[in-house]
């Protein structure tokens, strides 16, 4: 087994705000918030002023591990270019 790095979680990350604003989704202000130590767990969250809100799909639990993390990030963006291609070929999504 391949082991999952903070810099695989990072990409992942990346590519899902991609995958948002790709859609139309705004993605301005998203972060991705690691723990430390032992209370390590992964997040990803909207920052407004000095607080945090959830991400505009999905929860803000990534889960405790790199691993987890990369899995459902991945997860997500493929849901969301999954939804887009079925729209699509539903003909209820005009690209532009």
């Amino acid at each position: 087994m391949t082991r999952t790095t903070v810099k695989d979680v990072r990409s992942a990350f990346a590519a899902h705000v991609a995958a948002l604003e790709h859609v139309g989704i705004p993605a301005d202000g998203l972060v991705l918030t690691e723990g430390e130590g032992e209370l390590i767990a992964y997040r990803i969250n909207t920052r407004r002023g000095a607080g945090f809100d959830h991400p505009p799909i999905g929860e803000d639990y990534l889960g405790n591990t790199a691993r987890d993390a990369y899995q459902t990030l991945t997860a997500r963006t493929r849901a969301i270019y999954d939804t887009v291609r079925a729209l699509r070929d539903a003909g209820r999504l005009v690209t532009r």
